[in-house]
């Protein structure tokens, strides 16, 4: 035994030294990695380990507080007599050497100063493990020899006659002989008068050729009893080649042969039966089968025989109570008859009429079960048909849509028709297919990955327009090949009338025949005449849908007409724009599709929409939008528009990265902005979880506008997606108009009655020429030019301005000082724009509800080259609110005529 063995050799090491211990076993280690040493201080430490843990050799010291070495080892071999034990101490001595081996001590080794004594101690153990470990073996293969359940002896060919020299308890038992008789002799004195030569002579010509070999002998035992025994003989050699012994196994197959040859007269019996039909034994082994049957199992007869049948055992699991074989065999019944379904390997499941009976002896002992069994499939599953038949009628009449109802043709097909591989076509009159609308397929396939089938396309398609069943065998190879596969084989397409066809299809050629093609036919005849009914039901459901959707949309369109005229009433008693707002909101808000309604007010400095009213549910909403940071602009500068290609939002949008609330939309675009489905894209905008927090599920938004001016923002929120449809939106568009008229009214009254003031300062570098016609004629009439009104006219506007401060006279000589100056152009008066590179404007605009001096322009001293011009006061420009989107390029001041 050496370093190479795989086997690790346990070892448990025990000194009162652990230093010594842990040195010892790093050094077996490397001696041998297969060591595997476990340190104990005591012996009774050691026994403590020897009882939870199996050891190859235990290495132990002699002095050792407690029991010494030697008092350790008689304990141990109390309970290990064979385990290994060295004794490796330093203060040994004859006296204890002796009284180790008295002990039963297996080894004794001196302890030594130098680190050779570790190789030795190595040596030892494995020498000792090694010996110990071949006695077992020896000592089990001894013991399989003498216990085996067949004889077994060996013979000495060195010797004259090859006698017997040695014969285990069996075969003792076969041949009914004593050791004493059999020590000497040779196995011919087994035969007797009914031996057969041939067997005889190849077993002589196998020992004299010096080869294996295996037959069956008529023997007799010591009382004359012939028995079969099957003989195998082989040649144990020497290391030179020389048989040394022959190795002789002898087995009684005497019951095997008595078996084969009754079994013989069972054939003849079983083979001219119409059924199929088996004889099996006590295991469920077949021991003869007919033809019939080994063609069910897709084999042979001769292949079966020794096979266990796994339909008894499917029997036995689908039989209510014991197991009818088991009964069989013990005696507790003499017959078992049941109708039962069983998977045959090459033909499926079939309904099998089996019967088996009882085989005994004249003593009553088992010998057999006698299986017949007929094949009642047809029989069984027409008459399971009917009823399936009778109960999918009644399924078919209770379907409440065309899709219900194929789900229930599908699964009619599998209980009635027994056909598991069924899809329905329903013919789509818009699209002029038939689409695949329920299946039930082996590969669980879904029916939406089905292709439709095309107009003219393959046999399917003719079914359908013929009106009559194809039964196709093999769709292999050909061209125009199953719509469900390329590896369908069979088809059986059978139509639905007008509503599209069943295709019923397996893998197999040829799978259906003339009874699945009737089935298959009753049940489509069925389906037709349930399809015909749900389709008018349905025809009749979908037109009274569209009535009731008609009336619910002109509904909601008389109810908007209604407070649109509403509001028109309140436009024209209202005085300010607040009470528009607010009429507008309560009004709209009273629809019954309106949860929530408000009107933003533009503001300029801000570029944003202010809350100016609202209606409906609390104001929860804006509140939300307002501690998101508001509600226009966005951070990087620019009103966020309509994500792009988001499909929830319509009207007008653009191409921005952000999803703002549809209210900036509207009023950055002045166009109406609509979102039909607010949870559509809700990562895409704050507002749409605000909104949907709210339980606001669709929103639309239009501005208040009168040709270039913003008046506000009206934006309405439904619980219902999808709600404001293209009907809705005209009317509602028009709406806005209506106020921005309104509102544009009260502005021109407001501006005749002197109501509303605007007051800008300009500040202008001084560097280039005045810009604009009040600061040229400041700078011409060296004046301060005071503007008292600017009243819009039909295509023109008229200024009313003073001048103070000039020597100038109008006319020859400029005017005079403190005249007043009228003046009129057909060009608007534009404002908000900024300045150029040559000059700074800053503005700032307020409204006041009293009068006072319009504005006034004038010229600064002119220390150096720098001019600075500003204005005081004016009133404001009807229609001047939320200016027109404009680009980031900076314009230069307007040059409006003047004068």
């Amino acid at each position: 035994m050496g370093q190479d063995s795989a086997e690790p050799i346990r070892v448990l090491h025990v000194d009162n030294e652990p230093d010594f211990s842990d040195l010892t076993a790093e050094f077996l280690a490397r001696e041998n990695e297969q060591f595997a040493v476990d340190a104990a201080e005591s012996a009774a430490a050691g026994l403590d380990r020897l009882a939870g843990t199996d050891y190859d050799c235990v290495v132990s010291d002699y002095e050792m507080p407690g029991r010494n070495g030697v008092e350790f080892l008689r304990t141990v071999r109390e309970e290990h007599p064979e385990l290994p034990f060295i004794l490796y101490t330093g203060k040994g001595s004859e006296a204890v050497a002796s009284e180790a081996i008295s002990a039963g001590v297996t080894d004794y080794l001196q302890k030594e100063t130098g680190t050779e004594q570790y190789a030795v101690l190595a040596n030892r153990i494995e020498n000792a493990v090694g010996r110990q470990r071949t006695e077992r073996e020896l000592e089990l293969k001894n013991r399989a020899i003498e216990e085996a359940p067949v004889g077994i002896t060996l013979t000495d060919p060195t010797r004259e006659d090859n006698p017997l020299v040695y014969a285990n308890e069996a075969f003792l038992e076969i041949t009914g002989y004593g050791r004493e008789q059999v020590d000497g002799w040779n196995h011919r004195q087994l035969q007797g008068p009914e031996m057969r030569p041939e067997p005889v002579a190849e077993l002589r010509e196998a020992i004299d050729a010096g080869e294996p070999t295996t037959v069956e002998l008529r023997n007799y035992r010591a009382d004359g009893i012939m028995f079969w025994n099957r003989v195998t003989v082989a040649p144990l050699r020497d290391d030179s080649g020389e048989v040394v012994n022959w190795l002789g196994f002898q087995q009684d197959v005497t019951a095997r042969r008595e078996r084969e040859q009754e079994l013989e007269r069972y054939e003849g019996i079983v083979e001219t039966m119409a059924d199929t039909a088996a004889v099996l034994d006590r295991d469920r082994r077949f021991e003869v089968v007919n033809g019939r049957l080994a063609e069910l199992y897709g084999s042979t007869p001769e292949a079966l025989r020794g096979e266990k049948s796994h339909l008894l055992e499917a029997l036995a699991a689908r039989h209510d109570g014991p197991d009818p074989y088991d009964e069989l065999v013990a005696g507790d019944r003499s017959e078992f008859r049941a109708e039962i379904e069983l998977e045959y390997p090459e033909h499926g499941t079939r309904v099998t009429d089996i019967r088996m009976t009882r085989l005994a002896d004249e003593d009553g002992t088992f010998s057999g079960v006698v299986a017949v069994g007929r094949d009642v499939t047809a029989r069984k599953r027409y008459a399971q048909a009917l009823s399936a038949l009778h109960d999918a009628t009644s399924e078919f009449a209770a379907a409440g849509t065309t899709v219900d109802t194929a789900e229930h043709v599908v699964t009619a097909m599998v209980d009635v028709a027994g056909l598991p591989n069924a899809t329905v076509f329903r013919y789509d009159e818009d699209r002029g297919v038939l689409q695949p609308v329920a299946q039930c397929l082996d590969d669980d396939q879904p029916v939406e990955d089905l292709p439709a089938v095309e107009p003219g396309e393959g046999l399917v398609w003719d079914a359908f327009t013929a009106g009559e069943t194809v039964h196709r065998e093999d769709a292999h190879g050909t061209v125009d090949g199953s719509p469900l596969g390329p590896t369908i084989s069979s088809e059986l397409i059978v139509p639905l009338g007008e509503h599209g066809v069943i295709v019923a299809v397996d893998p197999e050629p040829a799978a259906f025949d003339g009874r699945d093609r009737e089935l298959a036919e009753i049940v489509a005849t069925a389906a037709e005449t349930a399809l015909d009914s749900v389709t008018q039901t349905e025809r009749l459901r979908e037109r009274k849908a569209e009535l009731d959707d008609q009336a619910s949309r002109l509904h909601r369109v008389n109810q908007l007409n209604d407070a649109i005229r509403s509001v028109n009433r309140g436009i024209v008693a209202a005085e300010s724009h607040e009470v528009i707002r607010q009429t507008v909101c309560d009004r709209i808000a009273d629809l019954d599709v309106i949860d929530f309604a408000w009107v933003g007010e533009p503001d300029p400095d801000a570029n944003r929409l202010s809350p100016a009213a609202w209606a409906g549910a609390d104001r929860g909403y804006l509140d939300a939008l307002d501690g998101a940071g508001g509600i226009g602009e966005d951070s990087d500068g620019t009103a966020g528009e309509a994500a792009p290609g988001d499909p929830t939002t319509d009207g007008a949008g653009g191409a921005g990265a952000a999803d703002a609330e549809p209210a900036v939309r509207a009023a950055r675009n002045r166009a109406v902005a609509h979102v039909p489905n607010v949870a559509g894209a809700v990562q895409s905008g704050d507002w749409r979880t605000a909104a949907l927090q709210q339980g606001y599920t669709a929103a639309l938004s239009l501005p208040f506008t009168y040709g270039k001016s913003l008046y506000g923002v009206l934006t309405v929120y439904a619980g219902t997606r999808d709600v404001f449809d293209e009907a809705f939106r005209e009317v509602l568009a028009e709406l806005g108009e209506l106020v921005g008229l309104g509102m544009n009214a009260i502005d021109r009254r407001d501006a005749l009655l002197g109501r509303r003031h605007t007051a800008v300062e300009l500040a202008l570098d001084g560097s280039g020429e005045p810009a604009g016609p009040f600061l040229r004629l400041a700078d011409r009439l060296d004046c301060e030019v005071e503007l008292s009104t600017i009243l819009p006219r039909e295509g023109s506007t008229v200024v009313y301005a003073r001048c103070r401060g000039s020597t100038a006279s109008v006319g020859s000589g400029g005017p005079t000082p403190a005249s007043p100056t009228v003046c009129s152009s057909s060009s608007p008066v534009r404002r908000g724009w900024r300045a150029g590179s040559q000059s700074r404007a800053s503005a700032r605009s307020r409204s006041a509800s009293t009068g006072g001096t319009a504005g006034s322009w004038r010229r600064s001293p002119r220390p150096s080259s720098r001019r600075r011009w500003w204005r005081t006061s004016g009133p404001r420009v009807p229609g001047s609110a939320w200016p027109r989107p404009k680009s980031s390029a900076r314009r230069s001041p307007p040059r409006t005529p003047f004068c």
